[in-house]
């Protein structure tokens, strides 16, 4: 999949990671990060950059590496956010995914069950992608409307032919804006 040129597959990865290519400092004199930088930065990450194939290496698992855990660890949505949804991913052969269920409880920060929920049968994968020779889906289930600002943990498992798997999520619901003091607001 990853057939360019190995300092193209540098610069790609070191993006996909959050290495700045580029930066001006206070003065606003610009420096552009050396490869040999990027090579440093990505090893003291934990990346290995010695060849062409160990970058397009680096750069598959980082591909396939959301489809290997059921959940994404954190989703941040803005409180009333029109159809936020949650992703669940499992690995499916055939057509299993038309008898799964995903059963979710959303537990508030008190540890209390506030919202249960069940999708299924008859899901329809948002997506699918062949990782490490099997088939994995992707479902998405919608986050309730009705939460507050908080931190929420969603805890999931599917069930049916098959397939199955447990996730776990932290869901952050943010407030639309932030506080804005009285005598901001009156134009102080």
């Amino acid at each position: 999949m990853y057939d360019q040129e190995e300092t193209q597959l540098l610069d790609l990865l070191a993006e996909r990671v959050g290495i700045a290519a580029e930066y001006y400092d206070i003065q606003g004199s610009r420096h552009i990060a050396s490869a040999e930088t990027k090579r440093g930065i990505l090893a003291a990450m934990g990346f290995s950059t010695d060849s062409r194939e160990a970058l397009a290496r680096e750069l598959t698992l980082l591909d396939e590496a959301p489809w290997k855990s059921p959940c994404d660890p954190v989703m941040v949505i803005q409180q009333g956010e029109a159809e936020a949804h949650w992703r669940f991913r499992l690995s499916c052969e055939g057509t299993d995914e038309q008898k799964l269920r995903i059963a979710w409880d959303l537990h508030d920060e008190t540890g209390a069950v506030i919202h249960r929920g069940e999708a299924g049968p008859g899901l329809v994968p948002q997506d699918v992608k062949y990782v490490a020779g099997g088939r994995h889906v992707q479902f998405a289930i919608p986050v309730p409307r009705s939460l507050v600002p908080g931190y929420y943990d969603v805890a999931a498992s599917a069930k049916g032919a098959r397939a199955s798997a447990e996730g776990s999520l932290r869901l952050i619901v943010a407030p639309p804006h932030c506080y804005v003091p009285d005598a901001f607001r009156r134009g102080g």
